[in-house]
């Protein structure tokens, strides 16, 4: 008894892409429309393709978001995760502050740090 030939997985893929290429080749030849018509339709089914991957793509998102909230108030077992510390609540404050600090002074402008008129050092 023989052992069939195992083909390699790329070798697969190779042959479904290029079997998939010859009958799309094939159909577009004997297609029953005009090559307008049959580029209008395939343009429109590109379109719809394309509508219908961008909003997988945000419902995939929309729900990653709702999972990662649910992680951060559950925890990652579904415990209740222990409360915060309220050292770094304040110390988040504290940073929040610091940041608003220094984009109120970079959107004001340079200072004038040598004091007096002059600009400059002596």
């Amino acid at each position: 008894m023989e052992v069939p030939e195992v083909v390699p997985d790329k070798q697969r893929v190779q042959s479904f892409i290029l079997g998939g290429l010859a009958g799309l080749a094939a159909g577009l030849l004997f297609a029953p429309r005009s090559g307008r018509e049959t580029r209008g339709s395939l343009a429109e089914r590109l379109w719809e393709a394309r509508d219908r991957g961008r909003e997988r793509y945000l419902d995939a998102q929309e729900r990653l978001r709702e999972r990662m909230a649910r992680e951060r108030e559950e925890g990652p077992a579904g415990e209740p995760s222990p409360r915060p510390d309220p050292r770094a609540e304040e110390l988040r404050a504290r940073v929040r502050e610091l940041r608003e600090r220094l984009l109120r002074e970079r959107a004001e402008g340079p200072r004038d740090v040598g004091g007096g008129e002059g600009g400059g050092p002596a």
